[in-house]
């Protein structure tokens, strides 16, 4: 039971559950079973769904997210010690985001370049709120803050090549109370226009002029010429 109580506290990191084979591979340690899940299960703690519910279209569909129940996560976050849940979420930051994360080279699992991840998967979703606490963190940690803008950006170019266009939005709208007390350095400035475009590709009107703020705002500070073309021809 002491290994199932563990599984808990790793799954629980992951707000909209993951895939017993990723847990196993965030802490090598660890053996993780099938047998672990089920004691999970039978208490209460997690819930098991297919993939299919969160979104996919592909042969990824067929296998099964293991969700941790809100109020257990609730409670795990009271009772788990400050260092072991720092440990822990590093450990989710390495499967979504690589092992030198921390670094300013962090990369997107490739997970989020397949064909059939789509629009609700819990990948987007998990990888969403990462960015959003990564950043949060950004305001006592300076690292984080530059990592945190770089990861932004690098999720919000891969889901808008997809068309994915309101997850960009949400993440924006997310991390905006945050964004006044950044510096407004040239990646502020292409995460501003990654966003505003995808905004104004959704085509809602009562967001349109905030849209075209943003974008003008990039044009003053974004000197490249192909980026600069862009933003023009976004504006037009």
């Amino acid at each position: 039971k002491r290994y199932a109580f563990s599984l808990l506290k790793s799954l629980a990191a992951f707000p909209y559950g993951e895939y017993l084979d990723n847990i196993k591979r965030v802490d090598k340690s660890k053996k993780y079973s099938i047998d672990h899940v089920v004691i999970l299960q039978r208490e209460g703690f997690i819930y098991v769904e297919d993939q299919d519910s969160f979104g996919h279209t592909g042969a990824r569909g067929s296998k099964k997210r293991l969700i941790v129940t809100r109020p257990v996560r609730q409670w795990l976050a009271q009772e788990t010690k400050p260092r072991e849940i720092a440990k822990i979420k590093n450990q989710a930051y390495q499967l979504y985001f690589g092992e030198d994360w921390e670094t300013m080279s962090p990369k997107l699992h490739h997970i989020f370049k397949a064909n059939d991840i789509s629009e609700k998967s819990s990948e987007i979703n998990n990888a969403k709120y990462f960015i959003v606490e990564i950043f949060a963190e950004g305001k006592n940690n300076e690292r984080w803050r530059a990592v945190g803008m770089e990861l932004a950006s690098q999720f919000c170019a891969t889901v808008s090549k997809k068309s994915y266009y309101k997850v960009v939005q949400d993440l924006y709208i997310a991390l905006r109370p945050m964004l006044d007390s950044w510096d407004k350095d040239e990646k502020y400035w292409f995460f501003i226009y990654l966003c505003a475009q995808s905004i104004r590709m959704l085509g809602d009107k009562s967001k349109a002029d905030e849209a075209l703020q943003m974008l003008l705002g990039c044009l003053d500070h974004i000197v490249q010429p192909k980026l600069v073309g862009s933003i023009k021809l976004n504006i037009a």
